[in-house]
């Protein structure tokens, strides 16, 4: 992977999903690689999408800023896959086939990846409606609901993870299942958007916008329930608009009229990516709408955008999409990375690096570590350059226990393993940078230079995680650690 990044002053970011909210993201591009289109990013960066990888014209990877791209297993006796979605635990759905492409059509099953603690996955075929040919996962949220459809003369809606087994949606008039969120509901890909609630199995018709408008088509759903979706328009010349569904509000309008324009996905901070006849354009909470072309760091060098690469947001407002570098002749998957984002969110308590020691998880997205006696865990996060000698940077430490003795360590990165109440993912030799008291909102910031103390040099990765005491913590340990934090140092 070719990180493409400029080095700059000090700067106060905040690591959990807030992306210098109080001005406009200025982005660093990194080039995944040629490989294929990217069809979801999760709050870690973690990208997945299918591309052709012989002998199959489609396999499914799963890629990241610290990750080269990697193609996930596939069960015996399959050939090639395809992914849809991905969620906070890095659990990733789509479909596999014993032909050449994984589509329903032709045989493919509906498949889910799980993360299997050590960098690898297993996978585990969902299954079909019985006398059906094939079937797709195209969504899943956070608390185990996953949907999709299953292929016979028709399609069908359906829940693959009903305690009963499969259970067939379509008789609540549901259709193309293209999002679920924590709260169960499913946004539908329909001649007129719908969300079908899952807990009663009522479907909601979100109608219209006013005007002349014949059918609006689900594309995606955020926590809050807000839809983005394709509002079609009566004429025949310029029939499509990008536009959002809000409760309370009904239906916004982001772009103007064109024959392919439409959103991309929508995040849980309020912001929206859409394509506007010509670019890519992002809806920001707060500032309206950017063209993403004008928001990179000109030291990125240049990127032109494919056609109707609308892009995928996610709650750091990193953006993935497809492009090229007419200068380098790289094209294909790029992530554009906030230039306030310093390293890589790692070991989270969550249970995507594996369960917490005594199920003692915090969160799911909180990017916090396991959680200690205060009820929450602890997060790490980094100001300054990744660039060795370019200015000053500092680790801090939020969401600790009140004043408690804490340690700020470096290490080379190694296996996620429990440590005390937490888990550790460094491995040795370790380096103690600082110890400090935390303050009594259980916070810290080195005062020492980073860089020195640790011995880094360019090249140099290592991992920074926060060992503190925790006398009364949940699994009688007495100590536990924050999140972790990979910096790539150049």
């Amino acid at each position: 992977m070719l990180r493409i990044q400029q080095a700059f002053g000090l700067v106060a970011f905040l690591l959990a999903g807030a992306a210098a909210r109080a001005q406009l993201p200025v982005y660093d591009v990194e080039f995944l690689g040629s490989v294929g289109t990217a069809g979801a990013i999760d709050e870690l960066g973690r990208v997945i999408g299918t591309g052709p990888l012989a002998p199959a014209a489609e396999r499914a990877w799963v890629a990241s800023r610290s990750t080269a791209v990697t193609y996930l297993p596939l069960p015996p006796g399959r050939m090639s896959s395809r992914v849809y979605d991905i969620n906070r635990l890095g659990q990733i759905v789509g479909s596999v086939s014993s032909t050449t492409y994984a589509d329903a059509s032709f045989g493919g099953v509906a498949a889910l990846w799980t993360p299997n603690g050590t960098g690898g996955y297993t996978v585990q075929e969902l299954g079909k409606l019985v006398g059906d040919t094939g079937s797709v996962a195209k969504a899943l949220n956070d608390i185990g609901d996953i949907v999709g459809f299953s292929q016979g003369q028709y399609q069908r809606a359906v829940l693959f993870t009903a305690p009963s087994g499969i259970v067939d949606l379509t008789p609540t008039g549901a259709f193309d299942p293209v999002g679920v969120n924590n709260a169960r509901q499913v946004a539908c890909y329909w001649t007129r958007a719908a969300r079908l609630d899952l807990g009663t199995m009522v479907l909601e018709d979100l109608g219209l916008p006013v005007g002349s408008y014949s059918s609006t088509r689900a594309i995606a759903i955020n926590e809050a329930g807000d839809v983005a979706a394709v509002a079609t328009r009566t004429s025949t010349t310029c029939p499509r608009e990008a536009a959002r569904y809000r409760d309370g509000q009904g239906w916004q309008i982001l772009s103007v009229c064109g024959s392919s324009n439409g959103p991309g996905n929508l995040n849980d901070i309020g912001d929206i990516t859409y394509w506007n006849t010509t670019a890519a354009y992002v809806r920001f909470a707060g500032f309206g709408a950017q063209r993403l072309v004008d928001l990179l760091d000109p030291f990125a060098g240049t990127w032109n955008f494919f056609s109707l690469a609308t892009g995928l947001i996610n709650d750091q407002r990193q953006v993935v999409l497809s492009a090229w570098n007419p200068a380098s002749g790289q094209q294909g998957t790029i992530l554009l990375v906030p230039r306030e984002s310093v390293g890589t969110v790692t070991c989270t308590g969550d249970g995507a690096f594996g369960p917490c020691p005594c199920a003692n998880e915090s969160a799911p997205g909180a990017f916090e570590g396991c959680e200690h006696s205060g009820g929450q865990g602890a997060r790490i996060s980094a100001s300054g350059s990744e660039v060795v000698g370019s200015g000053p940077f500092a680790l801090h430490v939020t969401g600790g226990p009140a004043l408690k003795g804490a340690v700020f360590v470096q290490g080379p990165q190694g296996p996620a393993t429990p440590f005390a109440d937490g888990r550790r993912c460094m491995g040795t030799p370790s380096v103690r940078l600082e110890t400090l008291t935390l303050d009594a909102q259980g916070a810290a910031t080195t005062s020492v230079d980073v860089v020195a103390v640790g011995g880094v040099v360019p090249g140099l990765t290592r991992v920074y995680q926060v060992w503190f005491r925790d006398p009364t913590g949940p699994c009688a340990q007495t100590s536990n650690l924050s999140s972790g934090l990979r910096i790539d140092w150049r």
